[in-house]
């Protein structure tokens, strides 16, 4: 207290060099709680006995393969005409039959009373997985083609609300799990019936419903077509290794199961409510630093061409896609998607993107956030960033702005260069694409999955929306 006013201007300068430090230190988000999983995967004996007991009340039982399926390989490579807007970086597990020693996803017709299930183990620690089954395509009897629509029909199964029979307060990893994915109520019952005569225990089957009222259902064309996906994202620290195994060998048995010769009434399920989206709380308090974080963007390249790229709602949600007819990429409504408009890149470090935003799990409005860099012809996610490896970025800009620890910055560019001040992406592929023009228009989609308090996606209209920059910088 009887310093003098230059020794006390110094220590308050160190106080606040310090606090700028702490504000952009590594985000706290609580110890990765110990995860104990069951050892081992479920003997094959007891999914035989399963099988048995849906054979002995009356169904035809086929088995499938559930694999792993390389999107952005099989789509670049003429497997499959389309990514369907993939997660960049993120893994999918579907029923597939082979195409030479390729696993390419098998589409389903379903009849009225019949069932897709999954016996296995769900995933090592990861931040994020689910189930959920989608009307991929419908006959059309004015077009050739059948249209692809891709669309989810309700709720996900997700690591917030799946049933593992564990006790309370287990977590969801590593657990035993059967998924059935149905029109039919009497059938879905027969399942759980079977389950417990096979000594599983209770609880452990999810349903997933196929809604009879909004879908065309048949074992024979023009019916649709349907496709179940697992979706996982992000191993928790310690467990990457055990995620690889996962996925090199997913410990699931997978059937499709047909009535044999009955012909008891089908009792379709009805359109099963759906979650709301949305707390009522929203981002928007974080305004002025966004507005900070852009000025600092741009002062960053003086002299610069800039153009701000238009972010807005990229895919909406099943029910939405369905009344138009639309494709909805295989979304999912565990999450939100936004995009910018399109733009193209030149093969040149004096031309690149600053993507920058909110960290929007840490704000609690989603489990993880990320983005992706997509070719737009294929709609191929090529290359991404998500919340975790984006932490902090943003504090060498924002200095002693209060939300500094919050934001994200980065470059996305064909080339990097040599500037080091913020952290760059390069833009190539993860694969040979021989299909993708990188000369071609490229967009920035942006994902916010899992609202912890609604157990869904959040709502788009609660999220300040992540933004993008392309900057030329003079020759």
């Amino acid at each position: 207290l009887n310093e003098g006013g230059d020794m006390r201007r110094i220590r308050v300068a160190a106080w606040m060099v310090l606090g700028s430090l702490f504000l952009c230190s590594t985000p706290f988000l609580g110890e990765t709680p110990a995860v104990r999983g069951e050892s081992g995967l479920i003997p094959n004996s007891k999914i035989d006995a399963f099988k048995r007991a849906l054979e002995k009340r009356g169904f035809a039982v086929t088995e499938k393969s559930f694999r792993p399926a390389d999107v952005v390989y099989l789509c670049c490579n003429g497997y499959i005409q389309s990514c369907y807007g993939n997660n960049a970086g993120a893994p999918y597990l579907t029923f597939t039959s082979k195409q030479g020693t390729i696993d390419v996803p098998e589409e389903q017709l379903m009849g009225e009373q019949d069932a897709m299930v999954l016996v296995g183990k769900t995933p090592p620690p990861v931040k994020y997985f689910s189930y959920r089954s989608y009307l991929f395509s419908r006959y059309d009897p004015v077009n050739p083609d059948r249209d692809i629509l891709f669309l989810s029909l309700g709720d996900t199964i997700n690591v917030d609300t799946i049933k593992t029979g564990a006790p309370q307060g287990t977590k969801p990893f590593g657990q035993s799990v059967i998924v059935v994915s149905t029109p039919d109520q009497t059938t879905d019952s027969l399942v759980k019936a079977a389950a417990e005569d096979a000594g599983f225990p209770g609880g452990i089957v999810n349903t997933d419903v196929i809604p009879a009222s909004i879908t065309q259902l048949g074992q024979q064309e023009p019916a649709d077509h349907f496709v179940l996906l697992h979706r996982l994202m992000l191993p928790l620290p310690g467990h990457e290794s055990e995620v690889q195994a996962y996925m090199d060998s997913p410990p699931y048995r997978a059937f499709k199961i047909t009535p044999a010769g009955t012909s008891r009434p089908p009792k379709p399920f009805p359109m099963p409510k759906l979650t709301p989206r949305g707390t009522g709380t929203n981002e928007m308090d974080y305004m002025p630093s966004l507005q900070a974080l852009r000025a600092a963007i741009l002062a960053h390249y003086p002299g610069a061409a800039t153009q701000d790229l238009t972010t807005g709602i990229w895919i909406n949600e099943g029910m939405d896609g369905l009344q138009r007819n639309a494709n909805l990429l295989g979304e999912v409504r565990d999450t939100t998607y936004l995009s910018t408009s399109n733009f193209t890149l030149l093969d040149d470090p004096n031309q690149f993107v600053i993507v920058y935003g909110l960290n929007h799990d840490l704000t609690k409005k989603a489990t993880y956030s990320n983005f992706s860099v997509y070719g737009d012809t294929l709609k191929v996610g090529i290359t991404g960033k998500s919340s975790p490896d984006l932490y902090n970025s943003a504090c060498g800009l924002i200095p002693g702005d209060p939300n500094q620890d919050k934001f994200y910055v980065f470059k996305v560019a064909r080339e990097c260069g040599g500037d080091p001040s913020i952290p760059c992406l390069k833009i190539e592929p993860s694969v040979t694409c021989p299909k993708l023009d990188l000369n071609g228009d490229l967009f920035i989609a942006f994902r916010a999955y899992l609202e912890k308090k609604t157990g869904t996606g959040p709502v788009w209209t609660e999220l300040l929306y992540d933004r993008a920059i392309k900057v030329t910088l003079e020759p």
